[in-house]
């Protein structure tokens, strides 16, 4: 289930009492895009078809998620590994992906074969920047980590009402802090449910 961004300005605005609303939502969805990319908290497992020769595959997600790192891929049985050059040639590597978009990956060689869900991605996610709900885990389990990430930056604003350095520090340490816990609940492996896509065929 999932809530409106605004559900979580309570959290903030009654110390920033002169920030708009629009400002304090766009700043808490910041803070939870960055808790994310720095913790790896929300993981998600696609499946689908494997297509002989196709190279690309689109990473499809709710709208309000986008991939951010894939941990793992495995193409009709067998592993494939991140490309860490963009100049290495298909002659030379043995079975890599790339991220070329952030919702495209590409892996080489293609596959030999179609199979019904051959294609396995294990990777995490975070809310897209145009996100429009926030999710009632993201809501229930971090709201104030978010509300403190969303305070620094808001606190750190030059000439506002509302700045103040030392107040942004303060609330920098909560959201590293946070950050830090939600790396701890990562690493113990929490993942939401696995998502089958069905490819179109060529």
């Amino acid at each position: 289930m999932s809530r409106p961004w605004s559900d979580l300005i309570d959290f903030v605005a009654p110390s920033v009492p002169d920030a708009p609303d629009s400002l304090i939502e766009m700043m808490l969805k910041w803070s939870a895009i960055k808790l994310c990319e720095r913790s790896g908290l929300f993981k998600e497992q696609l499946f689908f078809d494997s297509q002989a020769g196709k190279s690309d595959y689109p990473l499809e997600l709710n709208s309000c998620w986008v991939p951010h790192t894939i941990y793992a891929l495995c193409v009709n049985g067998e592993n494939y590994s991140p490309m860490e050059l963009e100049a290495c040639c298909d002659s030379s590597c043995n079975k890599v992906y790339v991220l070329h978009d952030p919702r495209v990956v590409n892996i080489r060689p293609t596959p030999k074969k179609d199979e019904v869900d051959g294609i396995r991605v294990l990777l995490s996610v975070k809310p897209s920047n145009d996100s429009c709900e926030v999710i009632d885990q993201l809501y229930d389990d971090w709201s104030e980590v978010l509300a403190a990430g969303a305070l620094a930056r808001l606190f750190k604003s030059q000439r506002k009402p509302w700045s103040n350095m030392t107040l942004a520090r303060e609330f920098e340490k909560d959201f590293h802090a946070g950050v830090s816990r939600a790396m701890i609940r990562a690493y113990k492996g929490f993942t939401r449910g696995p998502i089958r896509l069905k490819a179109i065929p060529f």
